[in-house]
């Protein structure tokens, strides 16, 4: 790995609610890559508690293959699988490179003193912002004091990794954060209603941002319309569980699996 690399790990565990075939795109992309390193802690396997637990590692020896076990309180020694234990490293750099490239920016992904990437100016549909890729977690892009994560902003489409431009450009549009501004709100009445708004104003900036974005998710094949879609589809029985759903259908709605997720998420069964 290079020496700019952090040492974020992903586990066995983790994988198992990516989507199907999710790893080798990762992998193909650069995000992350396998390593020889077995996972230190695990869930144990002993109950339905799957309570997280030291590893402890025999080494091969005497003609017998390397084993793994846990050491529970209520059933003594439980074996792991090995595969359990695999575990990939979260190349930083490529992703800056990679989300850099999707985007069509020019400039070099640059390491900051913090733990993102400046990646560099982007032009959305109304403002120019300065593009950010923070990987505290969860890992997000970051324009103007606001922030999506990546696993909102990029789907899979067609086998490849895809990120949603309506969503990020709804960030990058949005005004200013509060935060990152000196000239202050106008007062709200108590009961939350706003008072009439001068023009030009940060609130009157934010309320228009905001109703053009509620404009553009509210129409026709917007992201509202896509995740009741989803939801509808949820409604005819055809899938065994959301995660299937999501899933199967996340590619051809053109959302990321998360999205098509949430969408699901207080759904009753059909």
């Amino acid at each position: 790995m290079p020496a700019d690399e952090s040492n974020a790990f992903i586990a066995w565990e983790q994988v198992q609610y990516w989507p199907k075939g999710a790893i080798g795109i990762f992998e193909k992309a650069g995000w992350i890559a396998p390593v020889s390193t077995l996972a230190e802690w695990t869930g144990c396997t002993g109950c339905e508690e799957n309570c997280a637990m030291p590893v402890e590692i025999l080494p091969a020896k005497n003609g017998k293959p390397t084993r793994a076990f846990v050491v529970c309180g209520r059933y003594a020694r439980v074996e792991i699988p090995l595969k359990r234990l695999q575990q990939w490293q979260l190349t930083e750099s490529k992703l800056a490179y990679w989300v850099s490239s999707s985007l069509g920016l020019r400039s070099k992904p640059e390491k900051g003193d913090t733990e993102s990437y400046e990646l560099g100016t982007i032009k959305g549909e109304e403002h120019l912002a300065s593009l950010e890729l923070d990987f505290s977690d969860p890992i997000s892009l970051k324009a103007s004091g606001h922030s999506r994560s990546l696993d909102d902003l990029v789907y899979f489409k067609d086998e490849k990794l895809v990120i949603d431009m309506e969503m990020l450009f709804t960030m990058i549009d949005l005004p200013p954060d509060s935060s990152t501004e000196t000239e202050e709100p106008h007062r709200l009445e108590s009961t939350g209603r706003i008072l009439e708004l001068e023009i030009g104003t940060l609130e009157w900036r934010r309320q228009t941002a905001r109703k053009a974005a509620d404009t553009r998710h509210a129409q026709p094949g917007g992201s509202r319309d896509k995740q009741q879609r989803i939801r509808d589809i949820w409604a005819t029985g055809k899938y065994p569980s959301k995660n299937r759903c999501a899933e199967k259908e996340c590619e051809a709605l053109g959302i990321s699996f998360s999205t098509a997720r949430r969408a699901l998420k207080n759904m009753p069964a059909p």
